[in-house]
């Protein structure tokens, strides 16, 4: 029955000593555990003043080597590289979506367009998932129109736009106070991208047919891990390269020297570090308080046995 039950295993500790020593083992781990936990791992992700103490003390572990701001635009054919270069004249790079770019008509001296901006939705939702794209809007005058009209037209795009969450900030505005052609000396033109600054962009204008026409590598890049940039001058400049059976044209921007990291970038590096230092301090302080003695007959004993 269940008292009988309760007993035995009351006294399963007495009766068997393995299982003593596995119960006092668990035991053991579980408050290590937890003196582990609360003087080294949590301690670590809490403590952000004793954080950014210990890697102000540190910074010597967290060091960016030398590294170059460049743009890498590896080509497949070498006739791409005239097109290219007139690409990258721009600060800025459409976006290649089907249905763009958004263009409107106005008639003279009238601010609303005479045509619906189709894919208006997509043009938004592209917007809203990217943050760092930009709206290029490009207006076109009427010949013999007013200044103000073209102004008032840009002002109803910002102002469409704006009260959908985009902000200000993001719009490139080009005034062009002559007809988008030869055509349309009869009609106001606007015309709507989605533009980037990020170069990387270019590889869906120059892949639609050969997806593999155009590679773009883009940001920084630090000494030694990149194999192109290991072939140029370590300096800033334009290089052509011609390796693996294609053409490299490198633009460096910049070169940036060696610098410390900031904390955000290396923290999860860095509270591994400090939990490790958290635990090595631990570790000094118990051995202080606490002399270990070492019964060399009982060690000899087990050895023997």
């Amino acid at each position: 029955n269940r008292k009988l039950t309760d007993f035995e295993e009351a006294q399963l500790e007495d009766k068997y000593s393995e299982f003593a020593y596995l119960t006092k083992e668990y035991y053991e781990g579980i408050l290590l555990f937890q003196i582990m936990d609360k003087n080294v791992w949590t301690k670590a992700l809490n403590d952000k003043k004793g954080l950014e103490n210990y890697y102000s003390s540190h910074q010597n572990k967290y060091q960016w080597k030398p590294r170059a701001e460049a743009s890498i635009f590896n080509l497949a054919d070498k006739k791409d590289l005239e097109k290219l270069k007139i690409d990258l004249k721009s600060d800025f790079f459409a976006i290649q979506e089907e249905g763009l770019p958004i263009h409107l008509i106005y008639d003279k001296d009238l601010e609303q367009p005479k045509n619906e901006a189709k894919n208006i939705e997509q043009f938004l939702k592209i917007l809203k998932k990217n943050k760092d794209y930009f709206i290029r809007v490009t207006s076109y005058s009427a010949a013999k129109e007013k200044a103000k009209i073209s102004l008032k037209r840009i002002a109803n795009i910002k102002e469409r736009f704006t009260t959908q969450k985009i902000a200000e900030q993001r719009f490139i505005i080009n005034q062009i106070d002559k007809p988008v052609d030869e055509i349309s000396k009869t009609e106001g033109h606007i015309i709507l991208e989605i533009v980037s600054q990020s170069p990387k962009v270019l590889e869906k204008k120059y892949n639609s047919k050969n997806p593999l026409a155009l590679q773009v590598e883009h940001g920084l890049f630090e000494k030694g891990r990149n194999k192109f940039l290991n072939l140029i001058d370590w300096k800033s400049g334009i290089y052509i390269l011609k390796e693996d059976n294609r053409v490299q044209y490198i633009v460096v921007k910049s070169i940036k020297e060696a610098e410390p990291k900031i904390l955000s970038s290396v923290r999860g590096t860095a509270i591994s570090d400090y939990q490790k230092y958290l635990e090595t301090e631990w570790l000094k302080e118990l051995k202080n308080r606490f002399k270990v003695k070492i019964n060399q007959k009982v060690i000899d004993r087990l050895i023997k046995n």
